[in-house]
């Protein structure tokens, strides 16, 4: 009778099957890590957007609303008197002389602004409804809109 002594040692094929579960953990792992650096940056560019709408709601909010009234000429912006001078804009962020913000160069400004009637049945007025649309254009995911009502001034106090 003879005497086995024990195996030491891994067999080839239990080699790759330990290598062949690694590797699927690893690639599971580093997929969810890739998509976590990608999307890392998205609360971000979210702040951004937000921030550019909110600084041209400011500015418009600033003018006269008074429905269907825009200023004479072409003036440029920072010489806008009225909420409807920003009817239909859609360009890059710009300051309010015009300048090119470079480094926002990437996202996208839409500004309507409609008549829109506001307050209880019979005793509505017609004021300003201004919408301001802040989208990148890189990252499709980014969209920011901020609505404002606006009620009309009285006529003694325009210019």
């Amino acid at each position: 009778m003879s005497i086995r002594q024990a195996q030491r040692g891994f067999t080839l094929i239990e080699l790759i099957i330990t290598i062949v579960v690694l590797s699927a953990g690893l690639s599971g792992m580093l997929l969810v890590y890739t998509n976590t650096v990608l999307r890392s940056a998205d609360p971000l560019l979210q702040q951004q957007a937000l921030a550019i709408a909110e600084g041209y709601m400011e500015e418009i909010q600033g003018k006269i609303c008074q429905p269907g009234r825009q200023s004479s000429g072409n003036p440029p912006r920072g010489a806008w008197q009225f909420a409807d001078d920003f009817n239909s804009l859609e360009q890059p962020p710009t300051q309010i002389d015009g300048t090119a913000l470079n480094q926002l160069s990437d996202y996208r400004v839409r500004v309507s602004v409609t008549a829109a009637a506001f307050g209880p049945v019979g005793q509505q007025i017609n004021g300003c409804s201004a919408n301001v649309l802040v989208s990148n254009q890189r990252v499709s995911d980014i969209n920011v809109s901020l609505t404002n009502f606006m009620a009309p001034w009285p006529d003694e106090a325009l210019p």
